[in-house]
C-alpha cells in the first residue's frame, strides 16, 4: 500500500509537471501569434519617415502604440495625385485582436475608397461607412477624421466621423482646436451623412 501510494504521488507530480509544460508551451505559442499579429498590423501602417523624401514641402510623422499587443488605432496618409495628400486618423471601439482586425478592414476600405474617387473626401467616408455598417455583425464602430490637403494652397478639406477634434499648432506655438460639425462614428448607421 505504501509503495502504491508513493508511485501515485510520483505519477501525480509527473502529470502536474506535464500540464504545466503544456500550459507554458501554449502560452508561448499565443505570445508568438500575438507578436506576429502585431508585426502584420504595424506593417499595414506607414512607418517609413520621411514619408516623401522627394517632396521637401511635405513633412509627415505618425506612430501607434496599442494598449495591448494589437489594437484598433489607425492612421494612413498617401498622395492621391501630385497635388493632394490624403490622410486619416481613426480609433476602433474595442481593444485587442477584434479591434485590430476591424482596423485593418477600415484602413484598407478607406484607402481603396479615397483612391477610387477623385471627388470630395466626404464621398470616400460615406462609402466606407456604408461598407462597414452593412457588414458589421460584431456591432463595432470606428471614429475617424479624414482629409485631403491641397499641397499647392495648403487648404485642407476634412470630414469628422465622430472623432475628437484635432489641434493646429501655429508657427508661434499657439494651439487651436479645429471647429468641427459633429457627425456619427462609422459603422453605426449605413445611411449616415458626412460633410466636409
Amino acid at each position: 500500500e505504501a509503495l502504491l501510494h508513493a508511485i501515485c504521488t510520483h505519477l501525480r507530480l509527473a502529470i502536474e509537471r506535464a500540464e504545466l509544460v503544456e500550459s507554458y508551451v501554449q502560452t508561448q505559442k499565443l505570445q508568438q501569434s500575438l507578436q506576429l499579429a502585431r508585426e502584420i498590423q504595424m506593417g499595414l501602417l506607414p512607418q517609413k519617415f520621411p514619408a516623401f523624401p522627394n517632396r521637401p514641402e511635405i513633412d509627415v510623422f505618425a506612430t501607434v502604440k496599442p494598449a495591448l499587443d494589437v489594437g484598433g488605432d489607425l492612421y494612413d496618409f498617401f498622395l492621391r495625385d501630385d497635388d493632394h495628400l490624403c490622410f486619416v486618423i481613426g480609433d476602433v471601439s474595442d481593444k485587442g485582436i477584434p479591434a485590430a482586425l476591424f482596423m485593418a478592414v477600415v484602413r484598407t476600405a478607406f484607402r481603396i475608397s479615397a483612391m477610387a474617387t477623385q471627388k470630395s473626401i466626404d464621398v470616400a467616408v460615406r462609402t466606407v461607412n456604408e461598407f462597414i455598417a452593412g457588414n458589421n455583425d460584431s456591432q463595432m464602430f470606428v471614429t475617424m477624421l479624414a482629409g485631403i490637403m491641397d499641397l499647392r494652397t495648403g487648404t485642407i478639406e476634412y470630414v469628422d466621423g465622430g472623432h475628437e477634434p484635432p489641434f493646429i499648432v501655429r508657427r508661434t506655438n499657439a494651439v487651436e482646436t479645429v471647429e468641427m460639425d459633429a457627425c456619427i462614428a462609422l459603422g453605426v448607421m449605413p445611411e449616415a451623412t458626412y460633410h466636409t
